[in-house]
């Protein structure tokens, strides 16, 4: 995997923060597959083969979703998905989602206007899975400033198995 750009708090994760203006290998990751990333605006995400989330950067909120609001200047296992194999992830402003293989969605940062799903507002400091779509297989989730958009796959038995999509916003 490689970053270029600002460096600011980490959000490169090549260990500092300097800004790079050429493409450089993130030392952290180099002896994984990398599968899926995201950027935020100062936080950044990897997923790799095996299904392990990292996170790096900025970290106030809880965005990075490791338990505190510290700044990670390298890729960082989020531990708390332990035994959860992600599929991909979606980096808001000040907060951030997954979601699992197994369509389960994940949510944690600010919980600021009701973006990670819940009724509180408090900022979560590690992932959380979404129960109120418990049921639902979301396949794909894309976070903005103050929204996160999740699409949900059902399958109908009729005569046929068929599928259909539908979007979703909280």
């Amino acid at each position: 995997m490689f970053a270029w750009g600002l460096g600011d708090k980490g959000r490169l994760g090549t260990g500092d923060s300097r800004k790079v203006l050429e493409p450089v290998e993130v030392l952290a990751v180099r002896d994984m597959f990398v599968s899926h990333i995201a950027c935020g605006e100062a936080h950044s995400a990897c997923v790799s083969d095996t299904g392990e989330l990292f996170m790096w950067g900025t970290g106030s909120y809880g965005r990075l979703g490791l338990g505190d609001e510290l700044d990670y200047f390298i890729p960082t296992r989020v531990s708390s998905l332990s035994g959860v194999a992600v599929a991909s992830a979606s980096l808001g402003i000040l907060h951030s989602c997954c979601v699992s293989r197994d369509g389960e969605l994940w949510t944690w940062g600010s919980g600021k206007y009701g973006k990670l799903g819940y009724e509180r507002v408090s900022n979560i400091l590690s992932p959380q899975k979404l129960v109120s779509l418990s049921g639902a297989r979301i396949v794909q989730v894309s976070a903005g400033k103050c929204l996160v958009f999740e699409i949900k796959h059902v399958s109908k038995l009729l005569f046929l198995n068929r599928s259909k999509s539908y979007l979703g916003c909280w």
